[in-house]
């Protein structure tokens, strides 16, 4: 039993540990774009280079301070988010939708996989959803989202709950 947990953090470490040779690569590559650019003076596309550089390695280094905060369990796993509309009707519902639409757009800018498992529509017909599951498939997804379980308001007109689920790996 003990083992086997042994081995799967040491699973979890080895992509961490490749990508940190990538981000020594990346600093060493941004201090050599400052060195040449102070010789030849100012050179604005070599700065521009040096600069993209720099933010890979800081998105690399936030990135791998968020993953050493996620120690639970199933943090590293997938995980399914359900969102479910409040009471207060169509408001509700929009802001179902509204939720949804967060959800997506998210994973979609950060490059992560999502995918619309189920949605059940608004009956009123004017737009919305009553539940909505999606599935999200990257690195400690669980982790990530399991934050976002309760109740998410919107003024006092509005409000959907948020559950979070961890995926079975197989």
């Amino acid at each position: 039993m003990l083992s086997s947990l042994y081995t799967r953090e040491f699973a979890l470490l080895i992509p961490w540990m490749t990508r940190t040779r990538s981000t020594n690569n990346w600093v060493e590559e941004a201090k050599l774009i400052s060195q040449l650019a102070e010789v030849e003076g100012i050179n604005y596309q070599l700065f521009k280079q040096a600069y993209s550089a720099s933010l890979d390695v800081n998105k690399f280094l936030d990135q791998y301070e968020m993953v050493k905060l996620l120690k639970g369990p199933y943090d590293a796993e997938g995980a399914c988010v359900i969102v479910k509309a409040g009471p207060e009707g169509l408001n509700a519902e929009k802001w179902a939708e509204d939720l949804l639409n967060m959800y997506i757009k998210w994973a979609k800018k950060l490059g992560y996989k999502s995918r619309l498992v189920e949605k059940h529509p608004s009956v009123t017909g004017y737009g919305g959803t009553q539940m909505v599951t999606i599935e999200f498939e990257f690195e400690h997804a669980y982790g990530y989202l399991s934050g976002e379980r309760g109740i998410h308001h919107m003024i006092n007109s509005r409000n959907g709950s948020v559950a979070v689920q961890y995926e079975v790996s197989n």
